[in-house]
């Protein structure tokens, strides 16, 4: 009797044993699996909208990488030059309506200063009189003018700066 108690203590051992180790592969089984759903949830998301096998698809998208990399460079291009044509554009504007002469009322003579995005630009001066108008154009280079301005020149100036 004391060899078979001793080969039941055995015996319950190794299926102490075999259901530990049962359980611990169990248990790799089931992280391996859940990675393995997380790559085909990531495969199904790939590749999703589109048809054929992986070859296809992936050579399919290499082309359109090409063509999106050719496509960035062209509009990188059209940018630079809209860029260019904006800096030169008339972006700042100061108008001043004054009355010119004290028997005119109405504020019908004007200055208008017309500047781009490096202050070049010009300041055209409207004087209305009863008998006759009169229009001139001063030349602004980076906010300067080379010709003396009128007060209302100025102000208009000023208000293009701002």
């Amino acid at each position: 009797m004391g060899q078979s108690s001793a080969m039941n203590v055995i015996i319950i051992i190794l299926m102490v044993f075999v259901v530990l180790v049962s359980v611990i592969n169990f248990r790799k089984i089931n992280i391996v699996n859940k990675k393995v759903n997380r790559v085909k949830r990531r495969y199904d998301a790939l590749f999703r909208a589109q048809d054929g096998d992986i070859e296809d698809i992936l050579n399919q998208n290499s082309t359109d990488i090409v063509a999106n990399q050719k496509r960035i460079e062209e509009l990188s291009k059209t940018l630079e030059s809209v860029e260019t044509l904006q800096a030169i554009s008339l972006q700042k504007i100061g108008l001043v309506n004054y009355d010119a002469f004290e028997y005119l009322t109405n504020k019908l003579s004007y200055s208008l200063c017309l500047l781009d995005a490096n202050d070049n630009g010009l300041i055209i001066t409207s004087i209305f009189g009863r008998e006759q108008s009169t229009s001139y154009i001063k030349i602004i280079t980076n906010a300067k003018c080379s010709e003396k301005l009128s007060e209302e020149e100025n102000e208009a100036l000023k208000k293009a700066l701002k």
